[in-house]
C-alpha cells in the first residue's frame, strides 16, 4: 500500500502536538542546534555516547551497577518513542520516521529529542496497517541500541524487551481521554501483540499490566521495585532491601 507524505508545515504542527508518558511535549522546539544534533540512528550505534547516558542514569539512579543504567538508558528511549509514535497515529492518522529525529552528544538518560521528522499518512490504512507501520519504525532503532548496550556492559535481552513492552502501556495510559480510548487501546494491542512485545507482560492494556522481566530499577539507591514490576514483593527484592547499609547515629557511629 502506498502512503501519501504529509506536508511539511503540517508535519511541524504535528510535531508540536505529540507527547510523552507524562503528557508533556516529546519533541524540542526547533532551534539553530537542531541541525547540530547527531540523527538519534548515529547515537544509539555508538557505545561511547550509550555509555555517557548510562552513567548519567548511574549518577541519578545513585547506584554505580552498569547493567541498571543501560536498562534505564533504553527504557527511557522507548517511553519517548512510544510516546511519539503512539500519539501521532492516534491523535493525528500518521506516522513519523523517527530516524529523522536528532538528540545532543553526551545528552542525559532521558534522551532529549529534537527535529521535526518526516511523517505519512495512514488515515486510510487498516490498524493491522499502521500498527505495521509504526513497529517498522522503532523496532530497527531498539535492536540496534540492544546491539549497542551488549557492547557496553550485559544486559539480559529479555529485560530490554519487556521494557519496551512497557513503553507501550504507559504511553497508551497517556494518552487515554484523547480521541476515540477503545481504538487507542485497540491498536497498542496490535502493536503489542505483532511486535512480540505482548509475551513480557500479563494483563490487558492500558493496564495495570504486570511485566514478566524486571527493568532493576528496585537495585537503584532507592530500593523500591515499580509498580508492574515482576519482582515485586519478591523474597529478591526484600533481600537486596534488608541488604542496605544501616544510616549512622550517635548509637551506632
Amino acid at each position: 500500500m502506498i502512503v501519501p507524505a504529509v506536508d511539511s508545515r503540517a508535519a511541524s504542527r504535528i510535531a508540536a502536538d505529540l507527547i510523552d508518558i507524562s503528557g508533556n511535549p516529546s519533541l524540542l522546539p526547533e532551534s539553530p542546534a537542531t541541525q547540530a544534533a547527531p540523527p538519534l540512528p548515529q547515537l544509539v550505534a555508538d557505545p561511547a555516547e550509550v555509555r555517557v547516558r548510562a552513567d548519567g542514569a548511574l549518577a541519578h539512579l545513585g547506584t554505580d551497577e552498569l547493567r541498571v543504567g543501560l536498562s534505564w538508558t533504553q527504557y527511557m528511549l522507548g517511553d519517548r518513542l512510544w510516546g511519539i509514535l503512539l500519539s501521532a497515529a492516534h491523535l493525528h492518522g500518521v506516522v513519523p520516521h523517527i530516524a529523522d529525529l536528532r538528540a545532543p552528544i553526551g545528552g542525559g538518560p532521558r534522551w532529549p529529542l529534537m527535529g521535526t521528522p518526516r511523517m505519512t499518512s495512514h488515515l486510510e490504512s487498516s490498524p493491522e496497517e499502521l500498527a505495521d507501520a509504526l513497529l517498522g519504525q522503532i523496532q530497527p532503532l531498539m535492536a540496534t541500541l540492544a546491539d549497542t548496550i551488549g557492547r557496553c556492559g550485559k544486559v539480559n535481552p529479555r529485560i530490554l524487551l519487556g521494557n519496551t513492552s512497557t513503553g507501550i502501556a504507559l504511553s497508551t495510559r497517556s494518552l487515554m481521554g484523547r480521541g476515540d480510548d477503545v481504538a487507542l487501546v485497540h491498536l497498542a494491542t496490535l502493536v503489542a501483540e505483532r511486535g512480540g512485545y505482548a509475551d513480557w507482560y500479563t494483563g490487558q492494556l492500558p493496564g495495570p499490566i504486570k511485566r514478566r522481566t524486571c527493568c532493576l530499577y528496585y537495585r537503584a539507591a532507592r530500593r523500591r521495585p515499580c509498580g508492574d514490576c515482576a519482582l515485586k514483593d519478591s523474597a529478591v527484592v526484600r533481600a537486596f532491601q534488608e541488604s542496605a547499609p544501616t544510616p549512622a547515629t550517635p548509637e551506632n557511629a
